[in-house]
């Protein structure tokens, strides 16, 4: 007997319950001790006997090359993380990935010398000579020939700002419904006191009409009210009225000014 259990009994338990040899050896190795005193309970699940040298988790595991990149073991590039003082995990460095890293972007917001920040847009001083008359011509026939200076040049704002996202005949049809609606007296008093529902009518057939009827009667209260309802010449007032932009802005600086009506009526003449 052997800790008060016979030998075949505890053979037996260990076949059933799937012990191997190593725990047959250890319990043939408490075979026959007994301490001054009580007897020990036999050790019926005993601890295994670590390996020597280190564990690799690449080594049991078949897919674990799959998970982590082979490294050397003399590299530098591995370090080991010691858990125990049987068991060891290699940790592999970046820098051997199957995918190219990203590199994170620095941007540096100082401007680069040498380089100009580009426009959102030409410039129609930039044009040529041709290509700026033709631009005049074109926004100066938008308007009530007949009608004083400043009108005109209102009614060239008004235009601009109704041609956003349109097409030139679209942008004349929608000038002549505004002529016939407010009797050929499309001016700044007339509009600023305008109902927006009824130049939305006027426009309809125009993109975001109901926007633009609404802009271009705040547009022509703010003339009203800042420029005493004349129509600023400089690009930077310009860009203070609702619905202008620094596009339109410059376009207007360009082509609304008394001088190029001057130009034009001596050319004409």
């Amino acid at each position: 007997e052997n800790g008060g259990e016979p030998e075949s009994c505890l053979r037996k338990q260990n076949v059933e319950i799937g012990l191997g040899s190593d725990a047959k050896k250890a319990n043939d190795e408490t075979k026959g001790e007994t301490t001054t005193g009580t007897l020990e309970t036999p050790l019926l699940f005993p601890a295994k006997r670590p390996r020597e040298g280190t564990y690799s988790m690449t080594s049991s595991n078949p897919f674990a090359k799959f998970a982590h990149n082979p490294c050397n073991d003399n590299s530098s590039e591995s370090t080991e993380l010691r858990t125990s003082n049987t068991t060891s995990w290699k940790v592999h460095s970046t820098s051997r990935l199957p995918y190219p890293r990203k590199k994170a972007r620095i941007s540096d917001d100082k401007p680069q010398e040498g380089k100009k920040k580009k426009e959102d847009f030409v410039r129609i001083k930039d044009l040529s000579v041709e290509e700026q008359t033709r631009i005049v011509q074109k926004w100066h026939g938008m308007t009530d020939c007949s009608a004083p200076l400043e009108v005109r040049r209102y009614q060239v704002l008004l235009a601009a700002r109704l041609h956003a996202r349109c097409q030139e005949p679209s942008v004349r049809k929608a000038m002549a419904s505004l002529q016939t609606t407010f009797s050929n007296n499309v001016t700044v008093d007339e509009l600023s006191n305008a109902d927006p529902d009824v130049v939305a009518n006027c426009i309809s057939n125009l993109q975001f009409y109901n926007v633009k009827a609404r802009q271009v009667v705040q547009a022509a209260q703010e003339i009203k009210s800042r420029f005493q309802g004349i129509v600023p010449e400089d690009e930077e007032s310009l860009s203070q009225i609702t619905g202008i932009g620094k596009c339109f802005a410059d376009l207007l600086a360009f082509v609304n000014t008394r001088a190029k009506y001057k130009v034009a009526n001596d050319t004409r003449d």
